[in-house]
């Protein structure tokens, strides 16, 4: 125990960097999972990439025209344009927003490049602006992300009632008077401002990663999107504080292990989550396959008139369309559940059994009733559908 805790507090206790990083990478997995709740709401996923890959020409510009200290004034400066830009193209043209996404950041990532391979900077470390590096975050960095993260996280929850009904039903709330366009201004300015703080934590390229893993794994844990946020919130804050002891133990990048822990964080969800989760989708499945199988065997022993009797288990099975083993298996579930009386070779319902046969040979009958006077659904069909 006393190793684990020393892996956990040995590095931030001995090295100074390595708490200035702890801070960045909080303040960006909880700034970035916010916003990633609205992105994923609004279906603007792409959003986040096209300003993320605007900021590398505010970043070369930022450094030509004021030097180190101008890289992060440079990529909000580009950053919030070119999500006006898109924002405006989106509005006045007669094409899809993503579309407009899709023209605009690959423009300005292409004219970052084109200004790269010309002017040749020394003083950028394109991999650090490419994919991060959060061992390296100085104090001034640090400050400023933290005011940054601190704007946008504050924005969002004095304005969280607009945005929730801006997010899910924008012509409610146009027509309650909202100025949306407005609104979508300042989103994308909250978004770039998000996104330039992330930028020596994740860099340009991964940022979208944070931007969307964290509000798609809360998507999949909760609908409601107050609760939505805070889910987001944790696996962001879990994604940053593993990535950068990931970064620090096995002397990697830190962007790409940010986000590999934020995407282990959504194949959990994904395959494990309570409602939506892919293992909980086949347990409901194989539920109501076995609620189907149990309705056909209680409709069976009831007989058309209800009164039901004695019948042979191995008559049965070709009647309900199920292999004799899986028959056997389920009509001693039924036995269990006191619905029926299983014998060696013969079964029969009892009382209890009786009772709930006689509900779904009743419903079963005005399900048709209903399909043939109301529908007009004929005779020969009746039963199939109804069933």
């Amino acid at each position: 125990m006393s190793e684990i805790v020393e892996l956990v507090i040995g590095p931030v206790a001995q090295y100074a960097f390595m708490r200035v990083g702890l801070a960045a990478a909080v303040v960006v997995g909880v700034t970035s999972a916010v916003l990633s709740c609205l992105l994923v709401v609004r279906g603007q996923a792409l959003l986040g990439d096209a300003i993320s890959h605007a900021v590398l020409l505010g970043v070369v510009l930022g450094y030509l025209v004021g030097g180190p200290l101008g890289i992060l004034w440079g990529a909000m400066a580009v950053a919030v344009a070119t999500g006006a830009a898109i924002s405006y193209v989106a509005r006045h043209a007669p094409i899809r927003s993503d579309a407009a996404m899709g023209i605009l950041f690959t423009f300005t990532f292409a004219l970052g490049l084109a200004i790269v391979s010309v002017a040749r900077p020394r003083g950028i470390d394109l991999f650090h602006v490419l994919f991060g590096n959060v061992l390296g975050v100085t104090g001034a960095d640090l400050a400023l992300t933290a005011v940054t993260g601190g704007v946008v996280v504050a924005v969002v929850l004095v304005g969280f009632r607009a945005f929730h009904l801006w997010s899910f039903d924008p012509q409610l709330a146009k027509a309650m008077g909202m100025r949306t366009g407005v609104m979508e201004y300042v989103f994308v300015a909250l978004l770039s401002a998000a996104i330039v703080a992330s930028l020596q934590t994740v860099g340009i390229v991964l940022v979208v990663a944070m931007l969307v893993t964290p509000g798609a794994t809360a998507a999949l844990l909760t609908s409601r999107l107050s609760t939505m946020m805070a889910v987001a919130a944790v696996v962001g804050l879990i994604s940053g504080v593993a990535g950068l002891y990931g970064s620090f133990y096995l002397d990697v990048a830190s962007g790409p292990a940010i986000v590999i822990v934020a995407s282990a964080c959504f194949a959990a969800a994904f395959f494990l989550a309570p409602r939506r989760g892919v293992l909980a989708g086949h347990l409901a499945r194989r539920g109501a396959r076995d609620r189907a199988v149990t309705e056909d065997l209680l409709k069976a022993l009831a007989g058309p008139d209800g009164a039901g009797g004695s019948r042979a288990v191995d008559a049965m099975a070709e009647e309900v369309r199920l292999a004799p083993s899986r028959l056997r298996a389920r009509l001693r579930a039924l036995a269990r559940q006191g619905a029926v009386r299983l014998d060696t070779d013969a079964v029969a319902l009892t009382e209890r059994g009786r009772e709930q046969a006689l509900k779904l040979v009743r419903a079963h009958r005005l399900l048709e009733r209903y399909l043939h006077e109301g529908e007009g659904v004929p005779l020969e069909r009746l039963h199939g559908l109804a069933d």
